[in-house]
């Protein structure tokens, strides 16, 4: 199996949103996304949060490189998604 991950221009990484996660013992029942702000001295807090909306899960897939762009395979592969390719 090979691994590959292309982090594009190398560029310092900044704080674009953070995503938190409530629930109990048997699961996640809320989430919410905040964006980062910063006091008076510079230092990073976040901002009250909002919910967590399908349009922006479908966005934050597509940014982590979940969709899949067309490509030939080899008739050996069977199954090909996001996640796994099965041979």
């Amino acid at each position: 199996m090979k691994f590959h991950a292309n982090y594009r221009e190398a560029e310092a990484l900044q704080l674009k949103a953070a995503l938190l996660l409530y629930g109990g013992s048997k699961g996640i029942d809320f989430a919410s996304v905040h964006e980062p702000l910063k006091d008076q001295c510079g230092a990073p807090y976040l901002d009250s949060g909002r919910p967590v909306t399908m349009e922006f899960l479908r966005t934050l897939a597509q940014e982590l490189g979940m969709g899949l762009r067309a490509e030939i395979l080899p008739p050996e592969v069977l199954v090909r998604t996001p996640e796994r390719t099965v041979w």
